[in-house]
């Protein structure tokens, strides 16, 4: 299901029952992100009139609610599981990005919509909200526009088996050589981000070994590659 036809539509949040207007506090924790689905689902015409726990225990990356909430990893299922696992990204370079400046699983926000698009827009805010909001609208837009995608089967409370169908990933032994050789540097390992919100993504930077060229969002070898202007080539790359 593809929202981009329905949100046309709108282009006031006056029509859909969806306050943009209510207290950023209310906006925290997990409840800002069922917010923005359940506007986006009156949006498409779901028949559903509330996003329900149940989708908070999805697949390798969605056990989000309740005491079954486990930390995610493995390969996504499903691009709804890819929609989760992304968040999750999105959500680990906010502690990196913004660590002791906020509380990244509490921090409020505010949102407006954006008549051109029709979608969620998080101009309010600056900083760690804003990182959140659009980390929050990311996921939220996509578990709607992808809804024909989403699988029952995957649900914990239908039998879904996480042990079993989500396993980690092995080390590397290559400690780095998927993105284009090995890495031999000697140092501390730092955990650095790469790219913007809300596609930004963890990375290991392999005591300098790899790095970040931004305006690609991608991370290369440093032995291998070099980035040019946004643009990935050879070593000193003109």
């Amino acid at each position: 299901m593809k929202l981009f036809g329905f949100l046309a539509a709108f282009a006031t949040a006056r029509e859909v029952e969806f306050d943009f207007n209510a207290d950023s506090s209310d906006r925290t924790g997990t409840n800002n992100v069922n917010q923005n689905v359940m506007f986006y689902a009156q949006v498409a015409g779901l028949d559903f009139l509330q996003f329900n726990e149940k989708q908070w225990q999805y697949g390798c990356w969605g056990q989000l609610n309740g005491a079954e909430a486990r930390a995610g990893h493995g390969e996504a299922l499903d691009v709804i599981d890819q929609l989760f696992q992304d968040w999750a990204k999105c959500k680990e370079c906010m502690d990196i990005d913004f660590e002791d400046t906020c509380d990244i699983d509490n921090v409020a926000y505010e949102v407006g919509m954006d008549p051109s698009t029709g979608r969620i827009e998080c101009s309010g805010n600056v900083n760690c909200p804003k990182a959140r909001c659009e980390c929050d609208e990311a996921l939220a837009f996509g578990i709607i526009d992808n809804w024909d995608a989403y699988n029952l089967e995957n649900e914990l409370q239908n039998g879904f088996d996480f042990d079993t169908a989500c396993q980690p990933h092995p080390k590397n032994p290559n400690n780095g050589g998927g993105a284009g050789g090995s890495c031999d540097n000697v140092g501390d390992n730092v955990r650095r981000c790469c790219g913007e919100y809300p596609q930004r993504f963890p990375y290991d930077d392999k005591a300098g070994c790899m790095q970040c060229c931004d305006a690609a969002s991608k991370i290369y070898n440093v032995n291998r590659h070099g980035c040019c202007e946004g643009i990935l080539g050879t070593v000193g790359c003109m």
